[in-house]
């Protein structure tokens, strides 16, 4: 059996010291929050009240963090990871 493999994926820039990841459908709803509600960070709801973003500070603040994918067994991206410390 393989090992699950780390790969880097990619980079992101924040310069808000706050990063969402959303369906992409949902982006606009994100743009529209507030800074105190992305500073409060958690989940941003759907009309169903189901979670579409996840909202966190970023550690460090402003900057360029790298984004890395876990690859499983089978060649399929099981984890992202994006390193802010």
């Amino acid at each position: 059996m393989a090992r699950n493999k780390k790969k880097l994926i990619g980079h992101v820039c924040v310069d808000t010291a706050t990063i969402a990841i959303c369906d992409p459908v949902h982006i606009g709803r994100v743009a529209e929050m507030t800074p105190e509600e992305h500073i409060e960070g958690g989940n941003l709801l759907n009309e169903n009240n189901v979670p579409v973003a996840v909202i966190s500070s970023t550690g460090w603040g402003d900057g360029r963090y790298p984004v890395f994918a876990h690859i499983d067994e089978e060649g399929r991206v099981a984890q992202i990871t994006i390193k802010f410390l």
